[in-house]
């Protein structure tokens, strides 16, 4: 009879904390938008983001839009960043706001902290001073924006980030100048690349990846649109497209193309081309110069060369020819565990303590039985 009912317990104990963790954390989960006020959506080329556009010393003002989805309060903090270039080019916000030093010091706001209610909207005026020694240029900042949730019932406090681009546009002298080169296949042979393997767990002997160099000495922001293709000894070819943005003026950046098609027993060479174009600024009004070197690469394995590479550790969830590790994007976001391995732990924290509990009782009961 003990036992049923500690079972029964049991079950209903991890039901009720299961229920409670829920609802004490579903509010964690970051569910707003942030966008321009004034964005089209009808627009199959409309941007996500800010593209402003104006003089040294000029002052610029728009506004953008805090949507809460949810049916809960949404309380938000924010704050305008610059932003910052990641080692595989990538952008990011920055993010403690007084470290600003370049394009996140132009961008000021009205407001700091935002309440907004259930399923409502609320829009956020903007203005932009550019400095008047300002070149002439595009320049990159981040409007961030803060969930900030209550304590929850343990304690924690969530937050979470969401940043809006903000792209300016200074004078009309625009560049956009990419240099391509030093394309490689990965070697498997080369122990140079172990390390590399352990941080790219889509590397493997049925994962054949490319690398390749690329820098912009513009300064505007472009997209490299690549075309490659893999011809095997044995006449099979696979034809691919790898697209990314590339920042100007941050130097050589190595870019690797997942290609999700196996290295195999001969020689493979890859071939690449390319072509770039401007993200932002109309092209029409932008000087382009394309320089490419060493366009191709060969590399030859043997049989036992192949078996000894292991197969890639994971699938890589990315569409053969993209980027896992230099498409650009600015996020500032700490997005907690997914709510059901939330809850999947909880049910097993409780079923753990539950146990002892329950075992301990037993002994207990035990113990007192002998005693009497």
């Amino acid at each position: 009879m003990e036992y049923v009912v500690y079972k029964v317990l049991n079950f209903f104990g991890i039901i009720a904390l299961g229920v409670l963790f829920l609802t004490n954390n579903l509010i964690v989960i970051a569910n707003f938008d942030i966008a321009p006020y004034n964005d089209d959506k009808s627009s199959s080329e409309a941007k996500n983001w800010f593209i402003l556009k104006g003089q040294p010393g000029q002052k610029l003002t728009d506004s953008f839009r805090i949507s809460n989805n949810s049916k809960d309060q949404l309380i938000t903090e924010l704050n305008t960043k610059d932003v910052q270039v990641l080692d595989d080019g990538s952008l990011t916000i920055i993010t403690d706001q007084s470290d600003n030093q370049d394009a996140g010091n132009w961008l000021k706001l009205d407001v700091k902290k935002v309440t907004i209610g259930p399923n409502q909207y609320s829009k956020i005026p903007l203005s932009i001073q550019i400095p008047k020694d300002a070149k002439d240029g595009e320049y990159a900042a981040g409007v961030s924006v803060s969930q900030i949730n209550p304590e929850t019932a343990n304690n924690v406090q969530s937050v979470v980030r969401k940043a809006l681009r903000t792209y300016i546009q200074v004078g009309s002298d625009f560049k956009l100048r990419v240099n391509l080169n030093n394309l490689n296949i990965i070697d498997p042979k080369d122990s140079s690349f172990e390390d590399l393997k352990n941080k790219k767990p889509y590397f493997g002997r049925d994962n054949l990846l490319l690398e390749f160099e690329a820098e912009n000495s513009g300064n505007v922001f472009g997209v490299l649109e690549v075309k490659y293709a893999l011809k095997y000894e044995n006449g099979e070819v696979f034809e691919g497209n790898f697209n990314t943005e590339i920042v100007p003026n941050i130097g050589k950046r190595k870019y690797y193309i997942i290609t999700n098609q196996g290295y195999k027993v001969g020689t493979t060479e890859a071939i690449l081309d390319y072509q770039i174009k401007p993200l932002n600024v109309d092209i029409s009004k932008v000087k382009i110069e394309k320089q490419i070197a060493v366009s191709s690469d060969k590399l030859s394995l043997s049989q036992s060369e192949l078996d000894s590479f292991a197969p890639a550790k994971t699938k890589a969830f990315i569409k053969p020819g993209e980027s896992a590790s230099s498409e650009t994007k600015i996020s500032d976001s700490k997005d907690n565990l997914p709510n059901w391995l939330k809850v999947v732990l909880v049910v097993v924290g409780v079923q753990v303590v539950l146990t002892g509990v329950g075992v301990w009782y037993f002994l207990y009961r035990r113990k007192k039985s002998k005693s009497v």
